[in-house]
């Protein structure tokens, strides 16, 4: 189970090269995306910006909240542009079946507060919580 975390230099970095993270009131989003969501975020920043670029609204734009919700990330922005809409879906249909933790392909959900787990992050929580009987608290993705 590896956590990715972005150290204080790679989040100024991100920030440099996509102002748009950063908020009004100096504080960056980046900071809101769950460890295991890293890198699906940061093969989409690209993607993003040249978006943006070619609609003329990358000085524009502006995150309002990055989180999660119900097993996604949940990215809310100020646009209404259908092209950067289907981005954004695309990254919470990759943030479904990624692991929440550790980036790797997500093989469980918990139940209650939903989230996805690969196998081995699942298991590390299953045995750190086994005393709450945490064997009931996954449920395994189908293809359905």
């Amino acid at each position: 189970m590896k956590r990715l975390e972005l150290t204080e230099q790679e989040k100024n970095e991100l920030a440099k090269e996509y102002p748009f993270l950063v908020s009004e009131s100096d504080f960056n989003h980046i900071d809101d995306v769950p460890s295991g969501w890293l890198n699906i975020v940061k093969e989409f920043l690209p993607k993003l910006k040249a978006r943006l670029i070619e609609i003329d609204f990358l000085k524009d734009y502006k995150i309002m909240q990055i989180k999660e919700k119900f097993g996604f990330i949940r990215w809310y922005d100020n646009t209404a542009d259908d092209s950067i809409m289907n981005l954004i879906q695309e990254l919470e249909q990759k943030s479904e079946k990624t692991c929440i933790i550790c980036g790797e392909p997500a093989t469980y959900v918990s139940l209650g507060w939903i989230s996805p787990y690969c196998t081995e992050c699942k298991n590390h929580i299953e045995k750190k919580m086994k005393e709450d009987d945490m064997d009931k608290m996954f449920k395994e993705i189908t293809n359905e």
